[in-house]
């Protein structure tokens, strides 16, 4: 254990040393304060907070991954190519330490840096704002949705049938969990429409419905209505095709009894059919803490995600030249974020081609190998308002100081002796 906390510190006085890192530290606190000064906005504080939480922390973010990634996957490479890995070994210690005390020291170095930014934008904009939970509408499972629909077109149509034989079930099961989600519900003019969410059962809780309503027929117009939730209510009166947030507000003892617990309701009330998409456009917020603790959560999942980064970074480095290390965690980094969005936006997989089908087959591969990186979206969370749940904070602080670092830096120990040997 003393060997591996002395491979920690000389890592970080190196870090320290180092007048890129310095740099760096100094540009990104910067920017923290610079972005605001001469970005424009719509002219909304909302739109200033939303556009400065992307641009400044959003882009620190970044630079933190890629920045942090380039260093560990270069440190063991440069090392191990100047014959110089053993002076890193205070005294004798396994090559898993020695790999695992890198990452531990890069991952320390990169949630300091991310801290920095955090306060500084939370100095900012962490004055009397909130956060709220998200809670989504109670819906039937999209693959068991989707599965049901696969049933009944194989027992109905003979040409699904063929199309299935051509282009296999999975794909198919894909294209129809993407229609389900796709799915929109149509109220039309003076009915109600009904969604199940969870009980909120607190009736001092302030709730708020985030929706896009859309006329049936596109026009530019004010959809109008009343939502109804748990002894609450809100007039909803705003542009059509436009993502509002509606607040609720304590409705008439007569309005009250007659509300089920859980029960969102919608009356149409404006003069034609609007349509709503529950499973993307249909959200209760209801409100949580502050933005300084929810700024600690995104702070701490930033870090794990780092930590994941890190530790690949280290692995590559271990196993190849600093070069080819390098680019091949850049690729990772670029694959996190274009491989997921190649799927979701990929137009109509039922016409793909037999090419376009083993491009779609590897991009999940791509996608799937890379979602440690992908899977949170902390920056996201504090600019829409969101709060960074807790399940969300412990399930990214497992993976990323513990998980991926303990099986990187084992690969890496591997790698290493045999290198070394």
């Amino acid at each position: 254990m003393r060997a591996f906390l002395q491979i920690v510190r000389l890592e970080l006085v190196a870090i320290a040393r180092s007048k890129a890192m310095v740099l760096l530290a100094l540009a990104s606190v910067a920017w923290m304060f610079i972005l605001p000064r001469i970005a424009l906005d719509d002219g909304t504080a909302e739109g200033a907070f939303q556009m400065n939480v992307r641009y400044s922390l959003g882009v620190v973010y970044t630079l933190v991954l890629v920045s942090f990634s380039a260093v560990a996957a270069g440190t063991l490479a440069r090392d191990r190519e100047a014959k110089r890995l053993q002076l890193t070994m205070v005294r004798p210690a396994r090559h898993m330490f020695i790999a695992l005390g890198r990452i531990a020291a890069l991952t320390i170095a990169a949630a300091l840096f991310l801290g920095v930014s955090c306060v500084a934008l939370g100095l900012r904009y962490g004055r009397g704002r909130t956060c709220d939970h998200v809670a989504r509408p109670v819906l039937e499972s999209p693959e068991v949705e989707a599965r049901r629909l696969f049933d009944e077109n194989m027992r109905d149509y003979p040409d699904f049938r063929a199309k299935v034989a051509e282009i296999g079930e999975r794909d198919i099961m894909k294209y129809l969990v993407q229609y389900v989600n796709e799915t929109y519900q149509t109220i039309s003019k003076d009915e109600r429409a009904e969604w199940n969410f969870p009980p909120v059962g607190d009736p001092d809780a302030r709730v708020s419905v985030r929706i896009r309503v859309t006329d049936t027929f596109g026009r530019l117009e004010k959809p109008k209505g009343v939502f109804r939730f748990e002894g609450r209510e809100g007039v909803f009166d705003h542009v059509n095709k436009t993502l509002v947030r509606v607040s609720l507000s304590p409705a008439a003892a007569a309005e009250s009894s007659a509300q089920k617990p859980g029960v969102l309701s919608f009356s149409n009330d404006g003069d034609a059919n609007v349509t709503v998409y529950p499973r993307r456009d249909l959200v209760l917020l209801i409100e949580a803490d502050g933005f300084w603790w929810n700024l600690f959560r995104a702070w701490l999942v930033m870090s794990a995600v780092a930590a994941v980064a890190v530790s690949a970074g280290v692995f590559l480095g271990a196993s190849l030249g600093r070069g080819v290390a390098g680019f091949c965690m850049m690729a990772m980094l670029a694959a996190s974020v274009a491989s997921p969005a190649a799927l979701d936006e990929y137009p109509d997989p039922m016409a793909a081609t037999k090419a376009d089908r083993i491009s779609l087959r590897l991009t999940g591969i791509s996608a799937f190998l890379t979602s440690p990186l992908d899977r949170h979206a902390p920056v996201a969370a504090l600019e829409a308002g969101e709060c960074v749940e807790w399940r969300e904070v412990s399930g990214a602080l497992a993976s990323g100081f513990f998980v991926y670092p303990v099986l990187f830096s084992l690969l890496a120990g591997l790698v290493m002796r045999r290198k070394l040997d």
